[in-house]
């Protein structure tokens, strides 16, 4: 009988290809992606500086800024200026950042003085102070404003430190009012009155510590010299009390 031919085997089924994952890592933020020769790679590239400012580009932003300034624009000028020196050296970098430094100073005392103008008026002096300084060392385009602003709250000031027994900080504020042309006021006129009642009260108190405590004496003479003006009769006899007690005399 004929020999049975056998099976064929049956051919393996081939195995699918696996799928190909990209395993290259996004590009990060902030960097350039640079190619080369067999592979990707992520370099960091920094930003390069901006090239220092020269006498013109200075000139034009410190003309910028002075027109800020008048405009009272105060904290936009210094800005403008500290934008422009950047890694300047030219020789008009140090007085370009002084006077940016100003501009500063001006907007910043006069925000904080109209924030306290009302019940803080000591604080709102003080900060007028300082940014009438400024600006006059700026140029003084201001002043006039400032010297309004500082008669506004110069007497109230003078009257907050004489309820609080400050008297040599009450005179300087009585001063300060007297500076810019508003002294004929009547809280001023009081504050002078007290002043000088009390001037009186101290040296009587002086007198009679003259021997047992000088130290006590002299410094309560001290505090009156301090409290009126030089034109006020207890000022000259707190001086002559001073002299004595130094001298060692009667």
């Amino acid at each position: 009988p004929p020999t049975p031919t056998p099976p064929k085997p049956t051919p393996p089924k081939p195995t699918p290809p696996r799928p190909q994952v990209d395993r290259t890592p996004p590009p990060r933020p902030d960097r350039t992606r640079v190619t080369s020769p067999g592979r990707t790679l992520d370099i960091e590239t920094p930003t390069p500086p901006k090239p220092a400012a020269g006498s013109k580009a200075l000139a034009a932003a410190a003309k910028k800024a002075e027109g800020q300034y008048k405009s009272r624009e105060f904290k936009a000028a210094a800005t403008s200026l500290r934008d422009a020196i950047g890694t300047s050296t030219e020789p008009e970098v140090k007085a370009l950042k002084a006077r940016a430094n100003d501009y500063d100073t001006i907007g910043s005392n006069l925000n904080a003085a109209l924030a306290a103008s009302g019940a803080r008026s000591t604080e709102a002096l003080a900060a007028l102070k300082k940014a009438i300084a400024a600006d006059r060392r700026v140029g003084g385009e201001h002043q006039q404003f400032f010297r309004g602003k500082i008669g506004e709250v110069a007497p109230k000031a003078a009257a907050s430190y004489m309820a609080k027994q400050t008297y040599e900080l009450a005179k300087s504020a009585a001063d300060d009012a007297v500076n810019v042309g508003a002294g004929g006021s009547t809280m001023i006129e009081g504050v002078r009155r007290s002043l000088e009642s009390r001037a009186g009260e101290f040296y009587g108190t002086a007198l009679k510590l003259q021997k047992s405590k000088p130290e006590d004496a002299k410094s309560l003479a001290r505090r009156i010299t301090k409290m009126v003006p030089s034109s006020s009769p207890w000022y000259g006899k707190a001086l002559k009390l001073l002299s004595t007690a130094s001298s060692g005399g009667d």
